[in-house]
């Protein structure tokens, strides 16, 4: 499959700028494992929201009974690329450093983890793992060559944030329903067989350009809500460690407070790309969403830790 020189070498430049920040791999809970330069990962399967949500599955959720095409599972050769960035997604970029995988993007763009604790319009998380289920032939594909990524809680943060902005029990019993429903996700995934699971944490949501202008009073109650959910993410991977299952959790939060200093971080919560087509060097492409680039840097940094993991 054709690959433009171009886009290897962006590749290439992105994965040693930030490799030598990722060698000690500790923004991941992990068993040890043989480790190895090399992967044999053939399949990628993608659940989330924007983030992640690549545009390359519409057609599928337009009709869950058909079968997926070949070219959409490539953003080399999908027709149907929307993305919320100003190029590639991390995952895109994943899929490409990890030889050209197939990758299954069933996230959604606007999606939370549960609609019946964050309703939103378009299918959630809990939906997505349950159309991928559905789908016979894929459900049925071997798992041993396959990792599966559940990335979600922005819209359901910054809804509920917007909702319950202080510590209530309300906030936390929405909390709790989410790392329920997270957890149901991931059984279901690994009674169909799946064997690596890896769970994203939330970025510094409070970064984001649309919260520019709040309060520091307000900007320290979204700081302790973002970290109550990592928090508790983390918990859900540690309430599987005496199972015969073990999902990964990936510090995103810690990545991006490494990649970048608190001058370049406040700079760009004020000055992002406009979502324009080429942000270049901001991290935003827009209030919300982050520049390819920086969605370059999350990908070589969890394809860094996939091999620490040795998931081979």
């Amino acid at each position: 499959m054709h690959i433009s020189c171009t886009f290897r070498l962006n590749l290439l430049l992105g994965y040693l700028l930030v490799i030598s920040k990722l060698i000690e791999g500790h923004r991941i809970l992990y068993h040890k494992r043989q480790n190895d330069n090399s992967t044999h990962v053939t399949s990628i399967f993608a659940f989330g929201d924007s983030y992640t949500d690549n545009g390359s599955l519409t057609e599928f959720y337009k009709d869950p009974k058909s079968n997926i095409s070949e070219s959409s599972l490539h953003p080399q050769t999908t027709k149907a690329l929307k993305r919320s960035s100003d190029g590639p997604l991390w995952i895109e970029y994943l899929s490409i450093i990890m030889n050209d995988a197939d990758l299954y993007d069933f996230a959604r763009s606007g999606a939370t983890v549960n609609n019946t604790l964050i309703p939103r319009g378009t299918q959630d998380m809990n939906t997505q793992v349950q159309y991928y289920l559905d789908t016979s032939y894929l459900a049925s594909k071997p798992k041993n060559d396959s990792v599966y990524f559940l990335w979600s809680g922005v819209n359901d943060m910054n809804d509920l944030f917007a909702k319950y902005p202080t510590n209530s029990k309300k906030q936390r019993d929405i909390l709790d329903g989410i790392m329920t429903s997270i957890s149901s996700d991931i059984d279901h995934l690994y009674h169909a067989g799946a064997k690596y699971v890896m769970l994203l944490g939330l970025i510094p949501l409070e970064e984001l350009p649309m919260y520019h202008t709040v309060s520091s009073s307000t900007r320290t109650r979204l700081v302790n809500l973002i970290e109550d959910y990592n928090n508790r993410l983390v918990n859900v991977v540690k309430s599987y460690r005496r199972s015969v299952i073990m999902p990964y959790f990936f510090d995103t939060n810690g990545l991006f407070k490494e990649l970048f200093t608190k001058q370049q971080l406040q700079f760009n919560s004020e000055f992002h790309c406009q979502a324009a087509t080429n942000c270049g060097d901001y991290i935003w492409w827009d209030k919300l969403h982050p520049s390819t680039k920086t969605h370059q840097q999350i990908a070589t940094a969890i394809y860094a830790n996939l091999l620490k993991l040795g998931w081979q």
